[in-house]
């Protein structure tokens, strides 16, 4: 009986082990091809753990609006029912609960259902949104600045100021999204000045506008006056990186082109208007379901995470726009969502908040996941031998991933070799690239040759010139009796 025990024992352990070290993943990874069509990929992030609560039980996360993390990966939660913030560690432990407000006159502030809220350093602001504020205060809760609706021509006059989202650059400048203002962001300097709109969204052409522009020439003021009337998109979450560029997402477009937008701190987005998210077309119940952005995260390393509420999946970009990862999907096991709205970062892990499920879902890169971003952050830091090696080991996970194909090209294109970069290109769909390519080929290979080129064309011109004047030549010849 000892043997049997003996023998057992380290096999019950051993499956044990095993069990904990290879985590269930509730979805399947996928990425595009070059023609824009979904193939199995391998998962680039899986779920860690979800948390309801804090370390003690005593704090429910409802009525969460929103997230922030610092430096130190301290988690804020901005709980708008109670009207508070709560800071607490990487373990989910309290460390403060901040719900006493107070002017700089020492008069009691109370928060009124804030929507929105952003940390830098031991400064926080606060979108307090139905008390039509902004607030900057400290960690103490005494508020060192109100700003409210702007007196100023160029802001609409007739539309409440409700703050929804608020965000400050490094030199301190405040950006906020208003509701029902469609001119951009609101800027204010770090006085609380109104400044301008900031990166305003652009009418979308569609063939209804186009319909209603033209009829609108030839109708009366009366008719004109009922008929459409088209604003831009309003921005629905926005999030800024180190060099201050800033990140932005609508929920829906039309056409679904430009759903994101990185602009630069002049305002303009330098995305190209792709189509972003899902590219194919999704039917639920004889609906269509397009991606719908909640909410959007840059990280440390300059990656945007986008969070999508109508497919329940976020998607991962790098600083050019082009798909990194897709990860999520809808259900009710860990890593799935009901409800998706709100997405932090910190070093590698992402954070997702469920405003069905009450819980925060915390992600981390696999092997796989880890390799991706390894190679392009080699590549933009000029590494390209190393990010080709790193590209190539991707391809080796997984062959379907059509970005290493493009990866391995860049990085063949920056060393010089143009006609395997064309080939590379071609494996990942990128016909642009691959014609930049074939350019560069071509203007190497007659440079590299233009000796043997020269030399062919003294030849041709020479037989040019000797064919042209033969009839001059033989008759000269014939003139002088050297010819017949």
């Amino acid at each position: 009986m000892k043997k049997h025990v003996c023998i057992i024992l380290p096999v019950i352990i051993l499956l044990l082990f095993s069990t904990a070290s290879y985590a269930y993943i509730p979805y399947s990874g996928y990425t595009y091809d070059g023609f824009a069509r979904a193939v199995p990929s391998a998962v680039g992030y899986e779920p860690t753990r979800t948390v309801y609560k804090d370390a003690s039980g005593t704090v429910f996360f409802k009525s969460i609006e929103d997230i922030s993390i610092d430096k130190e990966g301290n988690i804020y939660l901005l709980d708008s029912e109670s009207g508070r913030i709560i800071k607490m560690d990487q373990e989910y432990r309290i460390l403060w609960i901040l719900d006493k407000f107070a002017t700089s006159d020492g008069i009691p502030y109370t928060l009124n259902k804030p929507q929105g809220f952003f940390i830098a350093g031991d400064t926080i602001y606060i979108a307090d949104t139905d008390n039509s504020k902004i607030l900057v205060l400290d960690q103490t809760g005494k508020i060192r600045k109100e700003i409210t609706k702007p007196k100023s021509e160029i802001f609409p006059q007739e539309k409440d100021f409700k703050p929804q989202n608020v965000l400050a650059d490094s030199v301190g400048n405040i950006y906020t999204i208003i509701s029902g203002v469609f001119q951009g962001a609101a800027t204010f300097d770090k006085e609380g000045e109104f400044i301008e709109f900031y990166g305003s969204n652009r009418v979308e052409l569609t063939a209804n506008l186009l319909s209603d522009f033209i009829w609108k020439k030839f109708v009366t003021d009366s008719m004109r006056d009922r008929m459409n009337r088209y604003v831009p998109l309003e921005y629905i979450n926005f999030d800024v990186d180190k060099d201050n560029f800033i990140y932005t997402c609508t929920a829906r477009v039309s056409n679904s082109l430009g759903e994101l937008r990185k602009i630069n701190p002049v305002g303009n987005n330098i995305w190209n208007m792709d189509n972003f998210g899902d590219l194919e077309v999704n039917y639920s119940k004889g609906s269509v379901v397009d991606t719908s952005f909640k909410d959007v995260e840059v990280d440390e390393k300059g990656f945007l995470f986008a969070l999508d509420e109508a497919r329940k999946r976020i998607f991962m970009y790098d600083q050019d726009g082009e798909a990194v990862l897709i990860f999520g999907a809808k259900g009710n096991q860990m890593g799935t969502f009901q409800t998706p709205s709100l997405i932090e970062s910190f070093h590698e892990k992402v954070y997702v908040y469920d405003s069905t499920k009450f819980n925060i879902t915390e992600f981390k890169p696999t092997e796989y996941g880890k390799k991706v971003v390894e190679a392009i952050q080699m590549y933009q830091d000029g590494k390209y031998i190393e990010s080709k090696s790193l590209w190539e080991d991707v391809l080796k996970r997984n062959s379907n991933n059509y970005q290493a194909y493009v990866g391995i090209g860049k990085a063949l294109f920056q060393t010089g070799n143009y006609k395997e970069a064309m080939e590379y290109y071609k494996l990942g769909g990128s016909k642009q690239q691959e014609t930049l390519a074939f350019g560069e080929f071509r203007t190497k290979y007659i440079r590299e040759h233009f000796s043997l080129f020269a030399g062919i064309i003294v030849v041709l011109a020479l037989g040019g010139i000797l064919v042209i004047n033969r009839k001059k030549l033989r008759i000269a010849l014939t003139k002088r009796g050297m010819i017949r």
